[in-house]
């Protein structure tokens, strides 16, 4: 996660995680851990608003994730991505002919 704050640092919080291989296990975050991430993030910058834009992936649909969004709307806003689309036909610089 990229935190920016104009006239500040910017900052990079993370976590880690490590893949086994084992029969079960995810190889992504889970809703628990965005939503501790999120959490981790707030108070490493001192009980900031953040503002975070997710792409579509369906563990930022669960509904735990949601859930927890919506508990924390007063410091929490969501924006999503929207996915690009190519154009049918590329646009043309215009200039002088």
């Amino acid at each position: 996660m990229i935190c920016v704050r104009p006239g500040r640092k910017t900052r990079l919080i993370y976590r880690t995680q490590t893949y086994r291989g084992r029969t079960g296990e995810k190889k992504g975050f889970r809703a628990r851990e965005f939503a501790d991430l999120l959490a981790s993030a707030r108070r490493q910058l001192g009980g900031a608003p953040l503002i975070v834009v997710w792409d579509n992936a369906s563990t930022h649909h669960a509904k735990a994730l949601r859930e927890f969004c919506d508990r924390n709307s007063d410091w929490l806003t969501i924006a999503s991505s929207l996915p690009t689309r190519p154009t049918s036909t590329p646009s043309k610089a215009s200039g002088p002919t």
